[in-house]
């Protein structure tokens, strides 16, 4: 008796030997590559293994604890530029506690951006902005220095010279 499978390219007929279920040939038609499956006697069910409970319940722990230390990471996480010190998610990181010093508080807004805290980023202009004069110095200060910006030397120069374009024009 004979393998019949349509081709998958064609939707030819195809009727193959036996011998040949479990090999790749060509279709007579398209002459695309086919599969030729295994005879229907010879493709039986295969038997599964038994369900083990308490691999289940070992399972079902792993799972519960990978949850809840996935939980802890996405409420706390590392704030920009201050490394080893964590902070809540939404907890305000900047500008409350920043120096006056406006090409740290550039060096922060950068970090903000980067780390797409949009509010801290926010205060940051609003801080900036107090004294504009300075901050627009401190800005193309650091445009033109090629050496990067502490705090944010993860920040590729691409990215740091849009981020601050950006400041500039908040400003």
């Amino acid at each position: 008796m004979a393998i019949e499978f349509h081709c998958e390219h064609c939707e030819h007929l195809i009727r193959a030997p036996n011998d040949t279920g479990g090999k790749k040939g060509r279709c007579p038609a398209c002459k695309n590559v086919v599969y030729i499956p295994l005879p229907a006697e010879e493709s039986g069910e295969i038997p599964l293994a038994p369900i083990d409970d308490a691999e289940e319940r070992r399972r079902a722990e792993e799972e519960k604890r990978a949850r809840a230390v996935e939980h802890q990471l996405l409420r706390h996480r590392e704030v920009p530029g201050e490394s080893g010190r964590s902070a809540a998610r939404g907890a305000p990181a900047g500008p409350a506690s920043a120096p006056a010093d406006p090409r740290k508080l550039v060096a922060q807004f950068v970090s903000a951006m980067a780390a797409g805290q949009l509010e801290d980023a926010d205060r940051v202009v609003r801080a900036l902005a107090r004294d504009a004069a300075r901050a627009h110095e401190a800005i193309d200060a650091i445009s033109a220095d090629a050496a990067p910006l502490p705090g944010v030397g993860s920040v590729p120069r691409p990215v740091l010279m849009g981020f601050l374009k950006q400041l500039r024009s908040r400003l």
